[in-house]
């Protein structure tokens, strides 16, 4: 016998291009099988919920390219954010609640907005090579960002965009 199971999606469930939300399916293994061991699936289906900060890890999938938060309490991925341009280096600003990640693709830093779980700023970097490498100051105010192709070192205020030097 082929068992079907069908799951209402939620209503809401729209992307627009260079977004990135994750959808959950879940399976009550234990509520699968009734007391006298039949089996019927329970499956249930939701979206992402934009999360709390505190307990949560993002990770950069590059080829994937969306940013994935995962809860450290219980090691699940709880949503995605779509950031385009084959993210890699990140640095989050808890008072902000901004992510801020290197783009190379695209020479950018995208600015995330962690409340709304979207990108709200590019800052584009002059660069002859696509950025390698992007670390930030401990108060979060600057990025420094190397090509290592060109071997250019650039400093970026990340309040203003504005390129700060060159060397």
């Amino acid at each position: 016998n082929d068992i079907v199971v069908e799951i209402k999606l939620p209503s809401m469930f729209n992307l627009k291009e260079g977004e990135s939300h994750s959808l959950f399916i879940t399976w009550d293994v234990f509520s699968s099988i009734d007391g006298r061991g039949e089996f019927s699936p329970q499956m249930n289906a939701s979206l992402q919920a934009i999360p709390f900060l505190s307990d949560l890890l993002y990770v950069a999938c590059p080829e994937l390219e969306p940013i994935y938060a995962i809860r450290t309490d219980r090691n699940w991925v709880i949503s995605s954010l779509g950031v385009v341009g084959e993210p890699t280096y990140m640095s989050l600003d808890r008072d902000s609640k901004r992510l801020y990640v290197l783009v190379p693709d695209k020479s950018a830093i995208q600015v995330v907005d962690l409340a709304i779980n979207k990108v709200v700023d590019n800052i584009f970097i002059p660069l002859d090579y696509p950025p390698s490498y992007m670390t930030v100051s401990p108060d979060n105010s600057i990025a420094y960002v190397l090509d290592e192709k060109g071997k250019n070192l650039i400093s970026v205020d990340l309040l203003s965009g504005a390129i700060i030097y060159r060397i």
